[in-house]
């Protein structure tokens, strides 16, 4: 063709929508890899070249005194121990999201590790400044309730999740009401009806409070023999664990932690001959063989970016006087975990079962899809 290929002559000539393509092309985790590839291959054939700015940014982008490659974005990691957070897919996720956004837009990025021995808070407010960092994301804590002083008067900030309460900025993170209520449902589906819930208070109280409330509302829902006792507890304390499968008895389990299955096996139960798993927080390089809810974090860390733009764009910084959370969905992952075991058992209600969401129907994928 005499024109620059568009990413619309991408997808009709492979006969994809052109949406499709976009996620391909920036390597979207919900695009299966071999479609990635088929259409990367295909754009790199037609002669493709993709500008890295929206058109949305670029109209912002001409009345800016600064070029947007000039802007600093800075991903604060707050673990202490790097390889602890190098190992969680959980965090890096969404980091990885941030940081391919943020590349996308013309933004500059660069990761600062809060917990290096040595390092202030006092420290790393110098270290913004010095380095001229313009918006900063806030990593997820392990801790439930962390606080952190910067000069955010310096600063457009955004945080990961809702671990950070002091001060109480915009945030980015899965719908975890919306997850629970996906896995609840697609378990009932399988004809689960006595479902544990083995996620502790602690990881609840990180993630979402609306976790817990989602599962109580779910109980209403249920026929009274169909209720199981959500576990409370150390995740640690394995004892307990083996106690409270004993005292329950359910026929599926929904976790986020990676012992439960071998700690079941110690009881001599088989998953999923003998009783279901389903992960809450499903991950490719933990639980990818599971069934689950992807909390889709690439979209989230996505997301979060987007909001620190938006912030730039009008030269705010500082704590908003409004915080805005951004709740991106999870989607329901097929697995070897769980299996059908009986007719689908109906909720009373079709309702959601918090309406924190519009849309009610779980996506659903299959691993390697």
């Amino acid at each position: 063709m005499s024109r620059a290929p568009t990413l619309r002559d991408i997808a009709k000539q492979a006969g994809v929508h052109h949406t499709t393509a976009s996620r391909a092309l920036r390597g979207h985790s919900g695009i299966p890899a071999v479609t990635r590839d088929r259409l990367r291959a295909l754009a790199a054939e037609m002669g493709y070249r993709a500008n890295p700015l929206v058109s949305a940014w670029m109209s912002h982008r001409r009345a800016a005194k600064r070029p947007a490659a000039s802007v600093k974005i800075a991903f604060l990691i707050r673990l202490r121990d790097r390889t602890q957070w190098e190992d969680a897919p959980s965090f890096t996720r969404y980091c990885r999201g941030a940081e391919a956004r943020a590349w996308d837009l013309g933004f500059e990025f660069e990761e600062l590790w809060l917990g290096a021995p040595g390092m202030t808070q006092v420290r790393m407010n110098r270290t913004l400044v010095t380095r001229r960092v313009d918006g900063v994301i806030v990593g997820s804590s392990t801790m439930p309730r962390s606080s952190l002083r910067l000069d955010w008067a310096k600063f457009a900030a955004v945080a990961q999740g809702f671990s950070l309460t002091r001060p109480a900025l915009s945030c980015t993170a899965n719908n975890y009401a919306h997850t629970i209520e996906i896995a609840l449902r697609e378990l009932r589906h399988l004809g689960y009806r006595r479902i544990g819930y083995f996620i502790t208070p602690v990881v609840d109280a990180r993630w979402s409070p609306l976790g817990p409330g989602a599962f109580l509302v779910y109980q209403q829902q249920i026929p009274a023999r169909d209720r199981v006792p959500p576990f409370r507890g150390d995740a640690s304390d394995k004892a307990q664990f083996h106690r409270w499968v004993g005292a329950v008895r359910p026929d599926a389990i929904l976790t986020i932690h990676v012992a439960t299955e071998p700690w079941l096996a110690e009881l001599g139960l088989r998953v999923p001959a003998d009783i279901g798993v389903a992960y809450a927080d499903w991950n490719a390089g933990d639980t990818g063989h599971a069934a689950g809810v992807d909390h889709q974090l690439e979209a989230a860390g996505a997301a979060a970016v987007d909001l620190l733009a938006a912030q730039l764009h009008t030269n705010e910084r500082g704590i908003p006087a409004v915080p805005r959370s951004v709740l991106v969905p999870g989607r329901w992952i097929a697995g070897e975990s769980v299996r059908k075991i009986g007719p689908p058992a109906l909720l009373r209600s079709r309702r959601p079962l918090l309406a924190l969401h519009h849309h009610h129907h779980p996506l659903v994928a299959h691993r390697g899809a």
